[in-house]
């Protein structure tokens, strides 16, 4: 005769126990590598805040845009000059660059003072001189354990930034306290420092 109608389904049945894990597959392709973290810009260095360096002890460092590990070096000594002798606009004008302000420099003791500590030895300029400030403890401490002359925190720092024709940038690294009063025939302390 015909076919009958289908019945209803059934309800389902328990679940069965769980099957033995197979064997692991090969392992895939390394993804993409992500965004750089906060802390990327120190990673793989080789150097450190406070390590003797180069003839000086290093002070500040950063990754730059050719991705390599660059820093800034303070010098082992300090004199004490005038910025200038005579009140004469240089254009030694950049807060960020002080070997450029450092080789426009004219009649200048501190400069003087500072081409005899050798090849690429350089006045700060005022940004550089700030940053030298905010790692002072490190530094200092690398100072004295290498025997060299320590920074004095009472007395100005001369930058290489001119603030006028008559007045320079300066700085006493124990508080951050900025001037620009004072003449640039004042003496202040100098202390060089070098890139690499």
């Amino acid at each position: 005769g015909a076919t009958g109608a289908t019945g209803a389904t059934g309800e389902t049945g328990l679940t069965g126990a769980t099957g033995a894990t197979g064997e692991t597959g090969a392992t895939g392709a390394t993804g993409a590598t992500g965004a750089a973290g906060i802390n990327a810009e120190v990673s793989g260095f080789t150097h450190y805040i406070g390590e003797a360096f180069n003839g000086g002890i290093i002070y500040y460092l950063y990754k730059g845009s050719d991705g390599l590990e660059h820093g800034l070096i303070v010098a082992p000594t300090e004199s004490s000059a005038a910025w200038q002798t005579t009140s004469t606009l240089v254009n030694a004008d950049r807060y960020d660059d002080g070997a450029y302000n450092t080789a426009l420099m004219t009649g200048s003791p501190a400069a003087t003072y500072i081409a005899s500590l050798g090849a690429g030895w350089y006045i700060p300029s005022i940004e550089e001189l700030k940053m030298l400030g905010m790692n002072s403890f490190l530094v200092q401490k690398a100072l004295r354990i290498n025997g060299y002359t320590l920074i004095n925190y009472n007395e100005n720092y001369w930058s290489s930034s001119e603030a006028t024709f008559e007045q320079v940038w300066d700085m006493i690294l124990s508080n951050f306290e900025i001037h620009n009063t004072n003449s640039k025939q004042e003496i202040d302390k100098v202390r060089g420092i070098k890139s690499f």
